[in-house]
């Protein structure tokens, strides 16, 4: 896990290898191919850019650049960004919400499973 912050208005940016579950649920979360990069924002988990990022021997430049452009913002910028995608955001904040309570719920029947 890792983070960059320039400052209070600035994006915090984190890697998570959590385990995604099915096809299904990732689809749900809006991942459409892989490599796939999702970045979040503040304390909601606001999704703020979401995106395939072609070949492999481009991902890198694909995500400075994006992480480039998501610290500029200013706060200005970043109102006008969550007011134009608010329903976006939403949608994903939901889709993930609903799949971590299914992948919760998956983890506590293994559990609770007898084990032979």
């Amino acid at each position: 896990e890792w983070a960059a912050n320039k400052n209070e208005d600035d994006a915090l940016i984190r890697s998570s290898p959590t385990p995604m579950g099915t096809l299904q649920d990732i689809k749900e979360i809006g991942i459409t191919k892989f490599p796939f990069v999702q970045v979040f924002r503040g304390s909601d988990g606001a999704c703020v850019a979401s995106f395939a990022t072609g070949a492999s021997h481009l991902f890198a430049r694909r995500v400075r650049e994006t992480l480039k452009q998501i610290l500029d913002r200013t706060p200005s910028e970043w109102r006008d960004f969550e007011s134009n995608f608010e329903y976006d955001i939403w949608k994903n904040q939901k889709a993930r919400s609903h799949v971590r309570q299914r992948l919760k719920h998956q983890l506590r029947s293994r559990v609770s499973e007898p084990h032979p």
